[in-house]
């Protein structure tokens, strides 16, 4: 499967677990699908109207110069510490 059908993938089988709570033996069930599908599409809406503006404050803080010279220093100071390791490791 190709990177880019992941999100149609993604989306297909979440929609199929609704299925099965639905009684496909009743006169409802396109009714019940379409609800169940409406309220997954509320919950996914409010669930990015809250992540997407917390992600936002998140992405201003590490782009402060203080933050990113820390991170950068850490990140170094983690892979010095790799190649130290590598190197006194026995084979």
């Amino acid at each position: 499967m190709e990177l880019q059908h992941l999100p149609a993938f993604v989306v297909a089988s979440t929609l199929l677990m609704f299925v099965p709570g639905v009684d496909m033996s009743s006169g409802h069930a396109p009714l019940e699908i379409a609800f169940l599908g409406v309220l997954f599409n509320i919950l996914a809406t409010s669930w990015w109207i809250g992540y997407v503006p917390l992600l936002d404050r998140v992405s201003e803080r590490l782009r402060r110069s203080n933050v990113r010279r820390f991170l950068e220093n850490l990140t170094g100071a983690v892979l010095v510490a790799l190649g130290v390791r590598l190197a006194f490791e026995r084979r």
